[in-house]
């Protein structure tokens, strides 16, 4: 035994001992009152009194192993060896319990190899199922895949009826790839389920919806019907799949399914469906489950909203057409609607607001013109129509602190307009003036 462990069981026997009250139990009583502790789930006092049973008896083979036992539930990993190692030692009619127990206590301490050697030693001696599953589990860790496959193998020849081999060993081939394997598993006509998630794990899409309409059509309800959902999108058959994916969701809080469904939405280009389920899927997402939907989410939020951007744009330009031929019918209110309504929806559009100070300016609102065109010049100043037309209507209203002021950044930004100034009656009483002159020549 490791001298560590031994000098630490030493010493809490010998502390048993001295500290015991005069009254001396007997072996088998101090066995019966541990049993009865550790049954009740006080594994610390269990671990007392088998340790002062040994302590009488350093030959009882069965105090060692319950000793070694309670340890073991106690989550005591580290104290099982000693006890277990005395016990087969000394020899009990347990060998392939106490390897068991042996070997799950170095696994749970991270030591693969000695674990495996107990598990070995377990089956050996005629383990159960739960030794060769804790031997696939070391030879796992250990990285010898071929080993574990062959545990499994002989644990299913050993125990066929058990399923925990069963499920280990089909878990181990998918991980390991080895999926026609686990299909041969599944028998012919039956856990069409198991055979389906095996398809879809393996790739084969048609495969995988086959075996998953039949356990849909077989009962198997919500899992059936996630799986299908699944199967068809990678089949790209996005309506069958939202279809599926639909009724799973009505049932299951389940947010990668939210998070596919949102997906068939904008395959069909269903946006705001899409935006929907991802919103719904985020109620029940975390991790990285939760950052994909999110992503999906304000991709969906940024399409919806260029998209109505984008509806807006072609509509505002829809109306500044009737307002075109309403001005022109000389529907002044009418066309000032249709203008008003595309510089609400588009507020973009130098257009849509410079219209509306022309129908001010032929309704002769001459103020609310104004105010319109100062607006305009201020958000966007470097547009010379807005400019021009604050200074035709300063000049009717004779405001000739202004009038030269906006010329002067019209015809900058458009020289042709100083032609067009020449000739313009708006500007006709201040024609002579040399200031005007000097801006637009004569």
């Amino acid at each position: 035994m490791h001298s560590k462990g031994l000098d630490f069981l030493v010493l809490i026997i010998a502390l048993i001992l001295l500290l015991a009250p005069a009254h001396a139990f007997t072996i088998q009583e101090l066995y019966e009152e541990a049993t009865a502790a550790r049954e009740a789930g006080d594994y610390g006092r269990a671990i007392e009194l088998y340790a002062e049973a040994v302590a009488i008896d350093p030959g009882y083979a069965d105090g060692w192993l319950n000793l070694g036992f309670a340890c073991y539930e106690a989550g005591e990993y580290a104290e099982v060896e000693e006890p277990l190692s005395e016990a087969l030692r000394l020899g009990t009619d347990r060998v392939a319990d106490a390897w068991k127990i042996l070997g799950s206590a170095r696994e749970k301490l991270g030591n693969y190899g000695s674990a495996l050697a107990a598990y070995d030693e377990a089956i050996a001696a005629g383990g159960d199922a739960d030794a060769f599953v804790g031997a696939v589990r070391c030879a796992r860790s250990l990285g010898r895949d071929d080993d574990a496959i062959d545990y499994l193998e002989r644990g299913w020849a050993e125990y066929p009826d058990d399923e925990s081999i069963l499920k280990a060993l089909r878990k181990v081939l998918v991980e390991t790839g080895e999926l026609k394997g686990v299909i041969g598993l599944v028998p012919n006509g039956s856990d069409a389920l198991l055979t389906a998630d095996l398809y879809f794990v393996a790739g084969d899409y048609s495969r995988a919806a086959e075996f998953y309409r039949v356990a849909y059509e077989n009962g198997e309800g919500p899992a059936a019907a996630r799986g299908l959902g699944f199967a068809l999108y990678e089949l790209e058959e996005y309506v069958e799949a939202a279809l599926y994916l639909r009724e799973y969701v009505d049932t299951e809080n389940d947010a990668s399914a939210w998070n596919k469904l949102g997906n068939c939405y904008v395959k069909l280009e269903e946006y705001t469906d899409a935006r929907d389920a991802y919103e719904a899927g985020l109620t029940y997402a975390e991790g990285t489950t939760r950052d994909v939907l999110e992503r999906n989410l304000a991709g969906v939020d940024e399409y919806l909203a260029a998209s109505e951007s984008a509806s807006n744009k072609n509509r505002a330009r829809e109306l500044i057409r009737e307002g075109n031929d309403l001005l022109e019918a000389r529907d002044y209110e009418s066309a000032l609607a249709k203008y008003s309504e595309a510089a609400a929806l588009d507020p973009d559009l130098y257009i849509a607001k410079y219209n509306v100070a022309v129908v001010y300016v032929k309704t002769e609102e001459w103020e609310k013109a104004l105010d319109v065109l100062r607006a305009l010049t201020a958000a966007e100043p470097d547009r010379s129509e807005g400019w021009f037309l604050a200074a035709r209507v300063n000049a009717i209203l004779k405001n000739y602190d202004s009038i030269y002021d906006d010329l002067r950044n019209a015809v900058e930004l458009d020289p042709a307009l100083k032609a067009e100034a020449r000739e313009d009656g708006a500007f006709s009483a201040v024609k002579n003036d040399p200031e005007f002159v000097e801006l637009v020549g004569e």
